[in-house]
């Protein structure tokens, strides 16, 4: 069977309007304001850390992972439903890893 793989760089500003966007889906608290202040983290508990105004919110992996790919989906990127996802973290940017096989 074939395999393939693929890497999607983000940088953090494209990851901060991904946040935003997935912020504003998950209900009546959203922000109404862009995200700003991105802080990359190497901890399990907290991948991302993003400041809307006054407020900090912290992401963990699997939600930068969820807003990443709705982000892509959005902008016309094609994302396998089947295939394996995972993120890693640069200095600028954060990188989705995807692959099938």
């Amino acid at each position: 069977m074939p395999r393939e793989y693929r890497e999607i760089a983000f940088s953090k500003e494209e990851v901060a309007a991904a946040l935003t966007e997935y912020a504003r889906s998950l209900g009546s608290n959203a922000p109404l304001i862009r995200a700003e202040n991105l802080a990359v983290s190497e901890t399990d508990d907290a991948v991302v850390t993003v400041r809307f105004g006054y407020e900090t919110r912290a992401y963990t992996g699997p939600e930068v992972t969820a807003a990443l790919i709705r982000y892509a989906r959005k902008i016309g990127l094609p994302i396998a439903r089947a295939s394996r996802k995972a993120i890693s973290a640069g200095d600028e940017e954060i990188t989705l890893k995807l692959w099938i096989g």
